[in-house]
């Protein structure tokens, strides 16, 4: 089992970004355009109302179509487009894609954890043995060449 490299899970983490912002950011780029569409004829307070609504509906929509798109991917073939396009997976230590609710653990809880102190979490495995970030820790997965 050969790891990945950090250029390879970067530049997948990358492509992943432009696609998980297009499927997350369309709809709500829309949202927002039909509310803006309607200020003229809304009260101040109703307007705060609806920008704050619209907000919350694409925070939502965002953080559901993310690890939707990172979980169903992985748990079936351990590859997102990313992943897929330059060559590398995610498996578990028994060798064999995440199921979906660890996928889903990775997406949301696991990659938020990475974020947090400056990417540090994303940079660790660069000084780690076995080429874990954060994430990969505390879902036992590892990204390797596929």
């Amino acid at each position: 089992m050969r790891h990945a490299s950090f250029g390879k899970r970067l530049g997948a983490y990358l492509i992943d970004s432009v696609i998980v912002g297009l499927i997350a950011g369309i709809p709500g780029g829309c949202l927002g355009g039909i509310a803006g569409g309607m200020v003229a004829e809304m009260d101040e307070e109703i307007f705060v109302l609806v920008i704050v609504a619209v907000v919350l509906i694409a925070v939502v929509w965002s953080l559901i179509a993310t690890t939707a798109y990172f979980a169903m991917m992985w748990s079936r073939t351990g590859q997102t487009l990313g992943k897929k396009w330059l060559g590398i997976k995610v498996i578990t230590t028994e060798g064999v894609p995440p199921s979906f609710w660890r996928s889903v653990g990775r997406a949301l809880l696991g990659y938020m954890i990475s974020n947090w102190i400056l990417c540090l979490g994303f940079l660790w495995m660069l000084w780690d043995d076995d080429s874990q970030c954060w994430h990969d820790k505390l879902f036992n997965t590892y990204v390797v060449e596929a």
